[in-house]
């Protein structure tokens, strides 16, 4: 028995005391020695990643202006013919960094005048006087945004938004950051000689052994320090995980989810007519891409030939309405959905009841009227529309105004008259009523005659003699067709003479 504990302890001094000065040795070697610098390496984004850069871009080039920096300056004079809009002669890329390292976008751009290029992240402009985001230019057309110390909260998208007075263009990087302990995990499952945690043995009295057992020697990194010694009944020794899994309390860097956002939505109150045609446009943001669906007073719209849910290549959703009725007026409520959450957009259409309408029609016309100088006169007419038709009077080409020698007059019934007080001689003209409403227009007309009391009046009319038709017949048959027609053989058949001849 005694022997067998000078063996036991002999093993226990060899294993802790030889090898733990070997390994404070490599220890102190690997601290001492500086550590290779780390490279950016470029990096494919997916197809969502590349449309929502994309949506970025077309926001940004679309968006009210940018704010400018004071020291920006103003474009050169340059004349019109001779400008030219931005364009990139070289984008920015994709790229996967570790945290604490530096990286940098870099782009050409050409233009004239000389383009003014604004940096976002995310579609938020960082401003020239950040001390974390560095801006450079040349006068080359050459920008960069460089990045002394990343960070995690660096991954992101990157855009490049060049503006002069031609035009606005942009181009978008993808900055994909990887933590520190991602790296270390990763590369300790790669190596091939890499430590290997073992269930400590235990001693013949049931006791567990607390040092690790090294399987090959290497430098170690300062964390994979061996640990000092374990109590008896201590907490076991925490398991690192496997090669592409995160820790319990670690998020994945690369893959984020964020809640779908409106960008774009209709106004929350909507008047429209019966009949008409309505239109809802909503545009939402969001990763995934957010699933949308459209409600009525809480049920869910059924598409039909009147009811069309549409959706557009730059994803902007439509509802559309094609004839509006009072069935569909009420609250529509748009919900969008992804992994991160939802949001809500609600709005309310009232529908007016169409009105019943009529198109004007005179039942009693204008009648053509002679007056003497000095007379007065009225036009009269009668005219019937639902609405109320709106009645006005013309003189030839000119309209006629209420004043104190005319009056205009219209009752509820449809009655309408133009009175004249005291005519003159140039009164004396073609007059025309117009009625008009929502469901038409109609008009009559008629010819107002004006003559002196001095002279004859019109109405009689100056007469002319004119041989009978039938009065050849009485050489022929010897009758005297004058006397069979007429019951006075001495009147005579007279024509008026017409005064427009």
């Amino acid at each position: 028995m005694s022997s067998y504990n000078n063996d036991n302890n002999a093993d226990e001094n060899h294993n802790f005391k030889a090898e733990k000065d070997q390994l404070v040795q490599q220890v102190s070697n690997t601290v001492t020695a500086p550590l290779p610098k780390q490279t950016k390496q470029e990096y494919k984004v997916s197809s969502f990643e590349q449309r929502l850069m994309n949506e970025i871009e077309y926001r940004l080039e679309r968006s009210p202006p940018v704010l400018e920096d004071p020291e920006d300056g103003m474009y050169e004079d340059v004349p019109v013919e001779q400008q030219k809009p931005p364009i990139f002669g070289t984008v920015l890329k994709n790229f996967k960094a570790m945290d604490g390292t530096s990286t940098k976008f870099s782009c050409r751009v050409t233009a004239i005048p000389s383009a003014k290029v604004f940096w976002f992240k995310d579609g938020k402009q960082i401003s020239k006087r950040s001390q974390h985001y560095i801006q450079r230019s040349d006068d080359q057309g050459c920008h960069e945004l460089s990045i002394p110390h990343l960070c995690m909260e660096d991954d992101g998208n990157y855009t490049a938004l060049a503006t002069n007075p031609q035009g606005r263009v942009s181009t978008s990087g993808r900055l994909a950051m990887v933590s520190e302990k991602n790296r270390s995990v990763a590369n300790d499952g790669n190596h091939p000689n890499s430590n290997v945690v073992r269930k400590s043995p235990t001693s013949p009295h049931g006791r567990r052994v607390t040092s690790p057992v090294i399987t090959s020697p290497r430098q170690l990194m300062p964390h994979e320090l061996p640990s000092p010694p374990i109590a008896v009944n201590a907490a076991p020794q925490e398991v690192l995980p496997e090669k592409g899994q995160l820790a319990a309390d670690e998020e994945s860097p690369i893959e984020k989810y964020y809640r779908p956002n409106f960008i774009q939505k209709p106004a929350a109150e909507n008047n429209v007519e019966e009949g008409k045609l309505v239109r809802f446009d909503v545009k939402v943001t969001g990763l995934p891409l957010p699933e949308i669906e459209w409600f009525i007073n809480g049920r869910p719209v059924r598409q039909d030939s009147l009811h069309k849910i549409l959706v557009r290549e730059n994803n902007v959703h439509s509802l559309l309405l094609e004839r509006a009725s009072p069935m569909d007026e009420g609250q529509y409520t748009v919900v969008a959905t992804n992994k991160a959450g939802s949001a809500t957009v609600n709005v309310q259409l009232h529908v007016a009841a169409r009105e019943f309408m009529t198109p004007p029609a005179f039942v009693q016309r204008l009648a053509a009227n002679c007056v003497a100088e000095g007379e007065p006169v009225r036009l009269e007419a009668r005219v019937v529309a639902t609405p109320r038709p709106i009645i006005t009077w013309k003189k030839g080409s000119d309209q006629i105004m209420h004043d104190h020698r005319t009056q205009l007059y219209q009752d509820e019934s449809g009655y309408v008259c133009l009175q004249i007080s005291q005519t003159s001689l140039r009164d004396a003209a073609w007059y025309t009523c117009s009625a008009t409403n929502k469901a038409g227009i109609s008009s009559c007309n008629c010819k107002l005659d004006v003559y002196s009391p001095t002279c004859d009046a019109p109405s009689s009319k100056h007469r002319i003699r004119t041989p009978h038709r039938y009065a050849n017949l009485a050489k022929v048959a010897g009758v005297d067709m004058r006397e069979a027609l007429t019951p006075d053989a001495q009147s005579h058949h007279i024509l008026p003479e017409s005064d427009d001849l």
